[in-house]
């Protein structure tokens, strides 16, 4: 294991060599009586997940963490905007060039329009606390990941996990202040600025029905806002999302 990164205050580090998932660990720990602010970083998994059950493929090399944050259930949905917004911000001068991040409702940070990092956040209904895990490719995307996954060494940034665990935490730091303080209306306003464009057309994937349309923005407690062809408003609150033009 690295040296221990630099944590803002508020956050203690629980680091692993592997484990099933950071959001098992941290899911424990929490059970255990874990505090606001405990980070838990492995190398590897052995069981990563993403939204919708999916497996999240996680060799050696690339940042998997998860944290046990105090938040009412009700706005627990909301933290994955967080973890998008403090991402991009930890790795605007990290990405060397004319590279494109972009966030992609609810928990994706793109990279050239393929999927860099994602976020799971996880009620823990036992100990009242949320559990937000985040998944970066550093060293390597792999093909598990969906075929449209990069890496930040496929654009040249010269980062490892422990430097970027750094950057990521101390800009997150200050988001979940702000939340906590002003609710979800700055987040919303952020992560506009740096999601894919209004009128942008989407595929949005729901359990019985593919819903296609243009994306009219982020509601007020981050439900995704589209119009379809024949003027119908619809707000989403699940569903996987593609970009289709």
């Amino acid at each position: 294991m690295t040296n221990d990164p630099k944590l803002p205050e508020g956050f203690t580090l629980v680091q692993r060599e592997r484990v099933s998932s950071t959001n098992d660990d941290a899911r424990a720990l929490a059970r255990d009586g874990a505090e606001d602010g405990t980070l838990v970083w492995a190398q590897a998994q052995d069981a990563g997940r993403g939204r919708l059950g999916r497996a999240w493929a996680s060799p050696p090399g690339n940042l998997y963490l998860s944290l046990v944050l105090d938040t009412p259930v009700e706005t627990a949905g909301q933290s994955p905007f967080l973890a998008g917004l403090a991402l991009t911000d930890a790795l605007k001068d990290a990405v060397p060039g004319r590279h494109d991040l972009r966030l992609k409702w609810p928990n994706d940070v793109l990279l050239d329009g393929r999927k860099l990092a994602g976020s799971l956040a996880e009620w823990v209904p036992e100990a009242e606390k949320l559990v937000l895990g985040l998944g970066v490719n550093v060293e390597a995307a792999p093909d598990e990941q969906g075929g449209e996954a990069i890496a930040l060494r496929d654009v040249g940034a010269e980062i490892g996990p422990g430097a970027l665990l750094e950057r990521f935490a101390a800009e997150l730091a200050p988001w979940l202040q702000t939340w906590r303080r002003a609710g979800f209306a700055p987040i919303r306003a952020a992560w506009m600025q740096r999601c894919h464009r209004i009128g942008d057309r989407l595929q949005v994937t729901l359990p019985d029905e593919a819903v296609v349309g243009n994306f009219r923005g982020l509601g007020e407690d981050g439900a995704l806002l589209m119009e379809t062809w024949d003027g119908d408003k619809r707000r989403l609150t699940v569903g996987d999302v593609a970009l289709v033009g």
